[in-house]
Order: structure tokens, then sequence, then C-alpha cells
């Protein structure tokens, strides 16, 4: 397994699900504060001679020699993905063609071309069984019958799955984060952080303790923000933590703490 913590990966349920699409949403986005790379893994099944993606005529993996090879874009006005992603703003944009029995060797050798430090946003089923990326999101689409099997294999891995209807993603960009060249994605959770006590042993309050510059709980509160769709504040002193800008949660009784 190779692990990839600055790579965005992008799965999809089935065709023309709008992976591609929200792939240059993103890149769009980051591409203006980050050097974005774009990757399109094209994964072969050697015991299969028919085309998994149900092209007649297209013969672009059956021609490849060895067990991948690795084209670089370099045409913005391309209507291909790779195309695409580089008219979006992604730096560069690689196309992976390679047999599903060497997709990590494949992937290592564009990680030689890239560097392992490169941020990138990756479209890709298959890929996620040898890689493990900061993110790893999959689109539906409206029209899926049934997922396909590369989808169906790697599904459980899924940080977020988003549906597409055609017009838009029930999905806002603003619950991806990238942050000291790693993804990460909101889950749909809440995160309650503890912020009462008497600070009896401490003597002041400990929440509101200096460190780096900033209090203590304004430091977690957003260590943790990139990560949950909500963050409440358990505490009994709402003058004190209303700054944070999240709900205040008050115990009920007072002197009896918030789990009562």
């Amino acid at each position: 397994m190779i692990f990839m913590p600055g790579m965005l990966m992008i799965g999809a349920a089935g065709r023309k699900a709008g992976k591609t699409q929200f792939a240059c949403g993103l890149i769009k986005k980051f591409s203006s504060q980050h050097r974005i790379i774009g990757i399109k893994v094209t994964s072969i099944d050697s015991q299969n001679k028919g085309c998994h993606r149900g092209a007649t005529d297209c013969n672009v993996c059956s021609r490849m020699e060895g067990a991948y090879e690795i084209c670089e874009e370099t045409d913005r006005q391309n209507a291909k993905d790779t195309g695409r992603m580089l008219a979006s703003g992604a730096d560069r944009v690689f196309w992976l063609r390679c047999k599903k029995t060497h997709l990590e060797q494949g992937m290592a050798a564009v990680l030689e071309i890239i560097g392992n430090d490169a941020i990138s946003i990756c479209e890709s089923n298959s890929l996620r069984a040898v890689v493990e990326p900061g993110v790893f999101i999959m689109v539906t689409g409206n029209s899926d019958i049934g997922w396909k099997e590369s989808a169906k294999k790697v599904a459980h891995y899924a940080d977020r799955v988003v549906s597409f209807d055609g017009k838009q993603f029930n999905f806002s960009d603003d619950m991806i984060h990238l942050r000291e060249g790693k993804w990460s994605c909101r889950m749909q959770a809440t995160a309650i952080i503890m912020a009462g006590g008497d600070s009896k042993r401490m003597g002041q309050d400990k929440s509101m303790l200096p460190l780096g510059g900033q209090p203590v709980i304004k430091r977690i509160y957003d260590q943790i923000s990139p990560y949950f769709d909500q963050i409440k504040i358990s505490t009994n002193a709402p003058e004190k933590h209303g700054f944070l800008g999240a709900e205040i949660v008050s115990d009920k009784i007072r002197g009896q703490g918030p789990l009562m």
C-alpha cells in the first residue's frame, strides 16, 4: 500500500457520474493557492479482452506496451478528461494506463515524476486498492443502474459518497480542506469540546490558557474544524467562548455536569 496524504482520489459508481466535473471544480478552487497535479488512471484487466468502459474503436489499451504507460497532457483545448483538468488550472496532468496487476508499480512510476510530496487530484476506482489517499470520494449519478464492479470493491473506503443530479452535487467544496500538503474531508458528525469545570487544580480557566499566542480552546477548535460538519462547545461561560462562533451548550442544572 502506498500512503499519499497529498492525494485526493475521486471514484465513480458508474459511467458519466460527474467524476471529472467534480475533480475540475476542486482543481479550479485549490489551484489558485497550490500547485495541483491532475492524474487520471485507466486500469486494464488483461483477462478481459473487451473494454470495461464499453468503447469499441478506441484500441488505446490494446496498443499499450508493457505493464503500464504514462502520458502527460499538454493540450488545454483537449475535450478529454485530462484536457479538462489541465484547463481547470492543474499545473500538470498525467494519464496512467496500467494493468490491474501492476497498479502499485505504475503509481510508483508516476511518483518518480511528480515527487512524493506532490499535491494531486486523481480520478480512479481501482487505484484505491493499492493507494491510501488523504481523502477518497465516490461520486454517483442519477442514471447509475447499479454500481460497477470496480466501484463496489472500494466503496467501503469512501470518506464521502457524493451524488450528482446532472446539474449540481449534494456536496459543498468547503467541506474539503488542504493544509500543509494534506487533504481532509469533514465527516457527517458532531464534535463536542468540553470546556466546563471549575479548574480548581489549575487555578484558572484551562480553556483560555495561552498556547502559541492563542487560547488553548481556539487551537483545538481550529485543529478539528476541517474534520467535522458541526462543532459544539460544552460550557457554562458562553461569554468566554462565544468568540469561536460555535454553538454553545450549557448545563441544564449547573453543578451537575454535561452528562446529566
